[in-house]
């Protein structure tokens, strides 16, 4: 199984891992996310979109921790059908342009940016309310239009599926 952590997740993550540093009580949507890398870690492959590993990398590649992160979470790139599919949610659904990518790479991520193995997600993790019910709200219609889409593709983009969206239950 692998699962996508949306950036919002990843930041409650590092979040928690400070507060627990400064022996701090979490908040609670700390502790939700908590449960749910403890459900997953070992279980799954965890994977983070290459936005927020740039974005760690950047700012906090520095720390010890951020470093330990990169070696259990994995790194999705988009692929070639990936912007399109993103476009297609944005404009069909009125997702927000981060949503749609995160939603897409799910089912076209790569584990490298140039001629990565296509791998996608099983799952993604978000803290994002707005995103989960709106995917869940247009889900027939959703998959309706992505298995029109992915009928014209070659392989194995062709084999694609849609993740299974995920929030935590106390968000």
């Amino acid at each position: 199984m692998r699962v996508l952590l949306d950036k919002g997740f990843i930041r409650r993550m590092f979040e928690g891992f400070a507060r627990k540093a400064r022996r701090m009580p979490l908040t609670e949507e700390q502790k939700a996310v908590a449960r749910l890398l403890r459900k997953y870690y070992g279980a799954a492959e965890l994977y983070m979109s290459y936005k927020s590993f740039h974005t760690l990398a950047y700012r906090f590649g520095h720390l010890e921790i951020v470093q330990r992160a990169f070696v259990m979470i994995g790194t999705l790139y988009p692929t070639r059908y990936a912007r399109r599919w993103a476009r297609r949610l944005r404009k069909k659904f009125g997702f927000g342009r981060e949503d749609a990518l995160m939603i897409s790479m799910s089912s076209f991520g790569a584990d490298k940016p140039h001629k990565g193995r296509l791998v996608g997600a099983d799952e993604l993790i978000t803290l994002d309310k707005r995103m989960y019910e709106r995917f869940q709200n247009h889900y027939d219609e959703i998959n309706f239009i992505f298995r029109n889409m992915i009928t014209t593709l070659e392989a194995p983009f062709n084999s694609v599926k849609l993740p299974e969206i995920e929030i935590p239950p106390e968000t």
